[in-house]
């Protein structure tokens, strides 16, 4: 069986798909991805992650194609079609990647352990909504340092949610839900972020 990796920086627009056995076989059908079609698209600073089964768990066409045992690269070729595996130097069977959402994903360096997480579709907005927030927990703007702007590719494991999210063109906060995974709450917003069921709700 083989597993699910996603190779991007947070430069790049689109991650690359990779269905590989082990880290290293990814790395190799990442490099003739690149040698053939765009050499710039990831560059060498790359970052492989490797997406667990419940991190695929909505995209039923990757866990199949990881349980066929098959290797190659993942083609994306739209949402009536979804996914297809082909050799990463061949011809290109589709596209790299869905398309992006529209709304982004800004990380402010605050004192939350690892930073805070909001989705807005600019800057702009996202540092209203800090402050909206801080203001609703702490009575003042939020104190911040450093912003990044984190590729929608790079959000994976208990983030996983926010991606979901911002597909869905939500914008706010993320706030740990009660199961440890995050969601995306409205910047003023005090309640307690339940549970999520089966569908993701």
């Amino acid at each position: 069986m083989a597993q699910v990796f996603i190779a991007t920086t947070n430069e790049a627009r689109d991650p690359v798909t990779l269905v590989a056995r082990h880290v290293e076989e990814a790395f190799r059908l990442l490099y003739r991805w690149r040698e053939a079609h765009d050499p710039r698209a990831v560059g060498t600073d790359a970052m492989l992650v490797h997406l667990t089964d419940r991190d695929i768990a909505d995209q039923s066409q990757l866990a199949e194609l990881a349980r066929s045992g098959c290797v190659g690269l993942a083609w994306w070729t739209g949402e009536r079609e979804g996914w297809v595996l082909g050799v990463p130097d061949g011809e290109a069977l589709g596209d790299i990647a869905p398309p992006s959402p529209a709304v982004r994903c800004f990380v402010f360096t605050t004192m939350e352990p690892g930073g805070t997480y909001v989705v807005a579709e600019t800057l702009e907005q996202g540092i209203e909504m800090l402050n909206a927030h801080s203001q609703r927990l702490n009575g003042w703007d939020a104190r911040y340092g450093e912003v990044v702007e984190l590729s929608v590719w790079l959000l994976y494991g208990t983030l996983i949610t926010l991606r979901v999210e911002m597909f869905a063109g939500k914008t706010g906060v993320a706030r740990e839900c009660e199961d440890g995974f995050f969601r995306i709450a409205p910047a003023d917003c005090m309640l307690p972020v339940g549970k999520l069921d089966e569908n993701g709700n």
